[in-house]
């Protein structure tokens, strides 16, 4: 195992019968880390994803866009310079994605850590992704590798390029689904 590499689960996570605070700090309660030394850590973390006013509140409390975010503090408490991410914004409202995706890049270009994204959604992938590989179903063989530039602009959907990436992605699945 590497210690510098977290997961981001589209489940959350999160431990129903902690708060906000604990559960962001769970990484690091697991690690050792005393909860004294590694308040800082969760305290900027919470600030981090706009929940500091939240450290308090259970996971039953929360919306699941605020879920998600106490699970993105647990991994920034971290210093993890490799996330690793399975559909973690799949189950969220269209408006709230967006937000969280923001996010993701934001972090993305303040910390200059590796994402590792996992997602059923072509504009998601072009919003996050440097480079797509779009796989095959069963068995999941790598049926292109998409190079996206422009990736990294919070504008970036707006941008004629942006479309671009999603129209090749688009057709990459549809000739691989008309094959099946």
């Amino acid at each position: 195992p590497r210690r510098e590499t977290a997961l981001i689960l589209q489940e959350y996570g999160l431990l129903p019968w902690k708060t906000v605070a604990d559960n962001a700090g769970l990484g690091l309660e697991i690690r050792g880390v005393s909860k004294r030394t590694g308040s800082a850590a969760v305290a900027e973390a919470l600030a981090t994803v706009g929940l500091s006013e939240f450290a308090h509140a259970y996971p039953g409390e929360l919306s699941g866009g605020m879920r998600q975010r106490v699970a993105l503090a647990r991994v920034l408490t971290l210093g993890a310079d490799l996330l690793l991410m399975d559909e973690p914004l799949s189950a969220l409202d269209s408006l709230t994605r967006e937000e969280l995706q923001d996010t993701l890049l934001t972090l993305w270009r303040q910390r200059g850590h590796t994402q590792v994204l996992v997602t059923h959604s072509i504009e998601e992938a072009a919003f996050l992704g440097r480079t797509i590989i779009v796989m095959t179903p069963r068995p999941g063989r790598v049926l292109r590798v998409v190079d996206n530039p422009g990736m990294g602009e919070c504008d970036y959907r707006r941008d004629a390029a942006f479309f671009e990436v999603c129209a090749e992605l688009r057709a990459a699945l549809i000739e691989e689904a008309a094959q099946c």
